[in-house]
């Protein structure tokens, strides 16, 4: 359970639960959508990644197999 400790404020990592001086504090339904856009951006960065690197790979693929496509006899 990892948590940040700022002058009384305890925000838990795992939950996104905060406590102010032992009493738990609830999020506004703009911080709730704040949070819901924030891990949004964060899939489709990754989803981003992962569309460039099966792009790349293709790219070396087929560049691999037309440079040994026909063998020289030299």
């Amino acid at each position: 359970m990892y948590e940040y400790v700022i002058r009384g404020l305890v925000v838990n990592r795992d939950s996104h639960k905060c406590f102010l001086l032992g009493k738990e504090l609830q999020l506004t339904p703009i911080e709730r959508k704040m949070n819901l856009t924030k891990n949004r951006i964060i899939l489709q960065k990754s989803d981003m990644l992962m569309a460039e690197r099966r792009k790349n790979d293709l790219i070396m693929y087929l560049v691999h197999h037309q440079l040994f496509r026909f063998p020289t006899n030299d």
